[in-house]
């Protein structure tokens, strides 16, 4: 059933914009800009593709550390 036009997700996503005071970065892995984070995940940007079913760990940061 399609809900066009209507948000579906269960929380709503927050621009990195609005989010200058934390840094993205995945734990030994490629250099990463990220996109938008909710309560049940982030979208975030790589130059390569991660391995199918492959698991990363993403590391957020405030600025104050």
């Amino acid at each position: 059933m399609s809900q066009s036009g209507s948000e579906r997700r269960q929380w709503a996503r927050i621009p990195a914009e609005a989010l200058t005071h934390i840094t993205a970065s995945v734990v030994a892995g490629p250099k990463v800009r990220l996109v938008n984070l909710s309560r049940g995940g982030a979208l975030m940007e790589v130059a390569s593709r991660f391995p199918m079913r492959s698991r990363v760990r993403l590391k957020l940061t405030l600025d104050t550390g």
